[in-house]
């Protein structure tokens, strides 16, 4: 299947957000870009329609309010303007 995302991770590549109500979950995760390619690589050598699998290890998972998720959608996507210290 190719090298496992794993050891020691202290950067996600992949954060996906959902909201229900006024919860909301953040999530982390990492895929390893090697992997991704050499399943590709797979694939251009097999049939066209075996599909690309590509695992990702979660890291975290956040439960929160809404409010703190959308403070840190903002601190995400801020204009670059300093915001050290606003967490």
């Amino acid at each position: 299947m190719g090298a496992p995302a794993g050891g020691k991770m202290e950067v996600a590549n992949h954060v996906q957000m959902a909201q229900h109500g006024d919860v909301a979950e953040t999530s982390f995760a990492v895929f390893s870009y090697w992997s991704a390619v050499q399943q590709q690589l797979t694939r251009q050598a097999g049939p066209k329609d075996s599909p690309v699998e590509v695992k990702a290890e979660g890291m975290a998972l956040l439960r929160s309010p809404l409010a703190v998720q959308q403070h840190l959608i903002r601190l995400l996507f801020d204009s670059g303007e300093d915001v050290q210290g606003t967490l």
